[in-house]
């Protein structure tokens, strides 16, 4: 078991090829089964919130959209952050069932917003996919089952699919990107940047939105000039594919 904890401690690392137990991953472990077994009462008690981060235009100084974040407000615990419980939820079907909660409070929120302060023109709202919804039969048409509900246009929807996700099917992957882009919603390329097959996906795969991991910033004085240039060159690409950047 305790040999388990250590290679779930690199899972998905390209450079680690050799796992330790360590003190402290027993202890970790059990919190994170008891964190799981509160997810089912988290769920029937609203006990997830929706934030919104603003997406803003700095040249034009507006708000052109949000990013719905979600944050568990534990009864006991408090508020955690979505590191803490979000790696627990991909494990199981749970993430499915959070993500459509969240897709749910957004459309309750967009139809107050429409009538309070949107009459002219309302800012669309993304929200994030799981690597679980993306792989459902089902997904398009749960989605658009409930923004009908609600009498919201697919625009007001931007999807995002991280780029890690791209990475694992490309067939797949195109195929749920091209039914959404169909229906109207806007797909966006989360984390673009922190994969290694990022210039190879952007000529398979349709997206409409690059959305640039917050490490392309995190550049040290040593590599600032090299990390600049890199980040130039990346704005320069997708301004000669037509893409639109969001920078985290």
């Amino acid at each position: 078991y305790k040999a388990l904890l250590a290679l779930q401690s690199i899972k998905g690392s390209f450079s680690k090829k050799i796992a330790y137990y360590e003190k402290g991953m027993m202890a970790v472990e059990k919190a994170q089964q008891e964190l799981l077994s509160d997810i089912q009462r988290a769920v029937e008690e609203e006990q997830f919130e929706v934030w919104f981060q603003p997406q803003t235009d700095y040249v034009g100084h507006r708000i052109i959209g949000a990013e719905a974040l979600i944050r568990w407000n534990h009864p006991r615990k408090g508020i955690l952050s979505p590191a803490v419980f979000i790696p627990l939820l991909e494990k199981t079907d749970y993430i499915s069932v959070v993500d459509k909660f969240v897709l749910e409070k957004v459309c309750r929120y967009i139809c107050r917003w429409k009538s309070e302060i949107w009459k002219d023109k309302p800012i669309p709202i993304s929200v994030n996919l799981s690597r679980n919804d993306v792989y459902r039969k089902d997904l398009c048409e749960g989605l658009c089952h409930i923004i009908q509900r609600y009498d919201i246009s697919p625009s007001q929807i931007h999807l995002e699919i991280t780029e890690s996700a791209y990475t694992e099917s490309d067939e797949r992957i195109t195929s749920t990107v091209n039914i959404l882009r169909g229906k109207g919603f806007k797909v966006m390329m989360d984390d673009f940047g922190c994969g290694y097959s990022s210039l190879n996906m952007l000529k398979n795969i349709p997206v409409d939105v690059l959305k640039l991991d917050m490490r392309f910033l995190d550049i040290s004085e040593t590599e600032e000039e090299k990390g600049m240039n890199i980040l130039e060159s990346v704005v320069n690409m997708a301004r000669l594919l037509r893409l639109p950047i969001i920078v985290e």
